[in-house]
């Protein structure tokens, strides 16, 4: 069902809490073709647990994963962009303080403000009862689903730092489960996702691995020598933004996708 659910809305990366994981559940049975899973079970209890599904297509590392409470954290590299993905779970009844999950999720972002530039966070989870004004108040993060996931209440957030770059919509599952699935959409380059008011085509790039080291090989062989002559600076941009067209009309291979106002909010051309 999950491996249906992250086809189905195209998914790149999936976070999952109270997955239920134990030391008698190995990879291989758990596993997703195409993804690589990262995984950080309750230990001695069952139930709780949190993973992170990251696509091949990505690269990825685990950045870390907490001894003490059910967080994991994932690096992401895309486009140049280091993400910060994390999958929290804090039950209900929690069995350790509050003040010390709080210390440690603290603690790891400020570790990654301090290692890394321009990181990007997605903090992701069922935070249950937590307060979490501590994101947005320390840290200036935008908590970014605005309805409900659990009855009448928002238990699943996603935090970030840069709202510009993503937005949610909240739908059911395949999964069975109470709780309401949130998607994380991300713009095309910070764009963010509108909806049409009539159907249209919208164009979807191939960015695999191979395209995209073809784009890289053309920029750096292409002769920029024509384009130091220009003296006008509009200009010159101008032409600089042409030939970079060029080459991505060049490299990438580039399909479009039909999309309509009476479409489900959560379809969209990525």
């Amino acid at each position: 069902m999950l491996s249906s659910d992250l086809q189905q809305f195209r998914a790149d990366i999936g976070c999952i809490t109270e997955s239920w994981f134990n030391d008698n559940i190995s990879d291989a049975y758990i596993n997703i073709t195409g993804f690589l899973l990262y995984r950080r079970d309750r230990i001695k209890r069952k139930g709780g647990g949190v993973c992170i599904y990251v696509s091949t297509l990505l690269q990825s590392c685990l950045y870390y994963s907490s001894n003490d409470f059910e967080v994991i954290w994932a690096k992401i590299c895309c486009h140049g962009d280091c993400y910060f993905v994390a999958s929290c779970y804090h039950p209900p009844k929690p069995k350790y303080s509050v003040d010390d999950f709080v210390a440690q999720l603290s603690s790891t972002i400020e570790d990654v403000i301090d290692r890394e530039v321009n990181p990007i966070f997605l903090i992701t989870g069922d935070f249950n009862l937590l307060c979490t004004e501590f994101l947005e108040e320390k840290f200036g993060f935008d908590q970014l689903v605005q309805t409900s996931t659990h009855g009448n209440n928002i238990l699943d957030k996603v935090f970030t730092n840069r709202p510009d770059l993503f937005q949610t919509t909240v739908h059911h599952s395949l999964l069975k489960t109470k709780h309401l699935a949130v998607t994380v959409h991300c713009g095309c380059y910070g764009a963010a996702v509108q909806r049409v008011s009539k159907r249209e085509k919208r164009p979807l790039f191939d960015l695999r691995a191979n395209n995209i080291d073809c784009l890289r090989y053309h920029i750096a062989c292409y002769d920029w020598s024509s384009l130091l002559l220009c003296t006008d600076l509009q200009h010159l941009y101008d032409l600089f933004l042409s030939t970079v067209h060029m080459l991505i009309d060049k490299c990438i291979p580039v399909k479009y996708i039909p999309l309509g106002p009476h479409d489900p909010p959560y379809v969209t051309p990525w």
